[in-house]
C-alpha cells in the first residue's frame, strides 16, 4: 500500500487512477494522516462481496437461532408466521420513498410487534 499526500494526489490523479486500477492501494492522507484509499474497482466489488456474504451467514445464523428457539419454547407455527408478517408489515410502512432495509428491529422491546 503506498501513501500519498492529498497535495501530490491532486497533481497525479490520473496516475494514481491507473494504478489503482491496475490492482495497487493507495492511501491518500494529509499531514500524515490516512483519510482514504483508492483502490480499483475490482477490488472495490471484491470487498462488496465479501460485506455481502458475511451478511447473509449472519441471516442464516439468525434463522437458526430463531428456528431453535422457537422449538425450544414450543410456538406454534402460525404465532410465528403472524409475528413475522407484523414486522414485515411494520418494515414496508415504515418508508414510502425506501423499501429497502428499515431500523424496525432496532426497537425498544416494549415497542416490538
Amino acid at each position: 500500500m503506498r501513501y500519498v499526500s492529498v497535495e501530490d494526489a491532486r497533481k497525479r490523479l490520473g496516475r494514481l487512477v491507473g494504478d489503482a486500477a491496475a490492482g495497487e492501494r493507495i492511501v491518500i492522507g494529509r499531514r500524515g494522516g490516512e483519510q482514504v484509499v483508492l483502490l480499483g474497482r475490482e477490488e472495490f466489488d471484491r470487498l462488496q462481496r465479501l460485506v455481502e456474504q458475511a451478511a447473509v451467514t449472519g441471516f442464516q445464523e439468525g434463522l437458526a437461532a430463531l428456528s431453535k428457539e422457537t422449538g425450544r419454547r414450543r410456538l406454534r407455527q402460525d404465532v410465528v408466521d403472524e409475528a413475522i408478517r407484523a414486522i414485515r408489515h411494520r418494515c414496508d410502512s415504515s418508508s414510502t420513498e425506501f423499501a429497502g432495509p428499515c431500523d424496525c428491529y432496532n426497537v425498544e422491546p416494549s415497542e416490538r410487534p
